[in-house]
């Protein structure tokens, strides 16, 4: 618990021992279907049980609606136009196509390597992988293409089981689940969830949220790193039928405002209503590794956990998928403005939750562009990216057209 109070109190102390860190990141999970969250039905008991002991973050967002250009951020502390992956396509021909992230960007996983970590990860999702240059920094690394089943993650956290009991150095591992994206499969639980007047896919995508839901209750047990500090969190959400519709790629809240949740040793048991956001963890998981934060557009959370309050902040939210748009949350104002559409409208998040209800307010647009912009403008520029390309087979082509990978 040393490091946790050292973080809280801005020092760092020579007896802290760096924690064991385990980030879990599941795609497509929408904070309000998870009990901790409110839903009343039973989708998360072991995600719920993780949230009595720690610290729910109430208004955690991710920086886009889809996979690339959040994770990138998850894993380097930059805004999308910061890292430059915000787009990725599947052409007619069958090529696939998305930006490489650079040597020149540090990932998380450097950055706890360079605080003397063994680094571990799990990709299951096609759009995190090495050839993309997500494996940078880690000692450990599994892929799979767009993997739905728990078992692929499970089985890369047995296929660890040596080199974590014997590692003599601190451990951070990293693991993706790629349920509940779509399509989503009726699990065992699925007759459970089925409603009167309410979509069957709804209830489909409830039993996966219940399905993955063990597939990370069991990793954890697998892991036995009993004294880690846990971190669960989504790449982004999923529209079930609201007023933008179905599935992912936009900036609607259904889709950006992600769940955050925190426990292990020392983090406080608290509901936390200061904005955060996926940017925010390559500095928050390095401060509590005892290492020094690079610049990143991110704010480090780690005092947090230990019961500090933080002030708001403005949050970016943009996408390249789904309509081409940018945004900018302040606490529960949300600005919206298309990349090629400046005009813009306002959303008063707490008496239009579902963004039904835009009004004009031309001074706030052009005041959110202008910042948006300027925090865009740091701390680095981008590299000029180069676009990985491959040919899919059939087999690849009719995966991805069933994830609604192509138009």
């Amino acid at each position: 618990m040393i490091w946790l109070l050292a973080a809280c109190a801005g020092t760092k102390s020579p007896d802290a021992a760096p924690p064991d860190i385990v980030l879990v990141t599941i795609d497509t999970l929408r904070r309000d279907h998870l009990g901790v969250y409110g839903y009343p039905l039973a989708t998360s008991p072991r995600l719920d049980e993780l949230a009595a002991s720690g610290t729910v973050f109430e208004r955690a967002y991710a920086p886009s609606g889809w996979t690339a250009p959040s994770m990138t951020s998850l894993f380097t502390g930059l805004w999308p136009a910061q890292h430059g992956v915000d787009h990725a396509r599947v052409d007619a021909k069958r090529a696939y196509g998305q930006p490489v992230l650079p040597p020149s960007h540090e990932t998380l996983a450097e950055a706890l390597q360079s605080a003397g970590y063994e680094t571990f990860g799990v990709s299951t999702n096609g759009h995190v992988k090495a050839q993309l240059g997500h494996a940078q920094g880690f000692d450990h690394w599994v892929e799979h293409s767009f993997f739905g089943d728990n078992d692929a993650t499970l089985a890369a956290v047995e296929s660890w089981s040596e080199p974590l009991s014997k590692s003599e150095k601190p451990r951070f591992v990293w693991l993706h689940f790629m349920a509940p994206h779509a399509p989503y499969v009726e699990r065992e639980q699925f007759a459970a969830f089925q409603r009167d007047g309410v979509d069957d896919r709804v209830a489909a995508y409830d039993s996966e949220v219940a399905y993955v839901d063990e597939g990370v209750g069991r990793a954890l047990e697998l892991l036995s790193l009993d004294e880690a500090v846990v971190f669960v969190t989504s790449d982004h959400g999923e529209l079930l039928g609201d007023p933008q519709g179905w599935g992912h790629g936009g900036i609607a809240e259904p889709l950006v405002r992600i769940p955050l949740i925190v426990s292990g040793p020392g983090v406080v048991t608290q509901r936390v209503s200061s904005s955060a956001s996926l940017v925010d963890l390559k500095s928050t998981l390095v401060e509590l590794a005892g290492g020094t934060p690079a610049p990143t557009a991110g704010k480090s959370q780690a005092a947090v956990l230990g019961g500090a309050e933080l002030e708001d902040r403005e949050l970016i939210v943009t996408s390249r998928r789904g309509g081409s748009k940018d945004g900018l949350v302040d606490g529960t104002v949300k600005v919206v403005w298309g990349a090629n559409d400046r005009r813009g409208h306002v959303y008063e998040l707490v008496s239009d939750p579902t963004e039904v209800r835009p009004r004009a307010n031309k001074e706030l647009v052009a005041t959110s562009m202008a910042r948006f912009d300027e925090l865009n403008s740091s701390p680095t520029p981008v590299p000029p990216l180069s676009d990985l390309e491959l040919e899919l087979s059939d087999a690849e082509y009719e995966k991805l057209k069933l994830l609604g990978y192509v138009d």
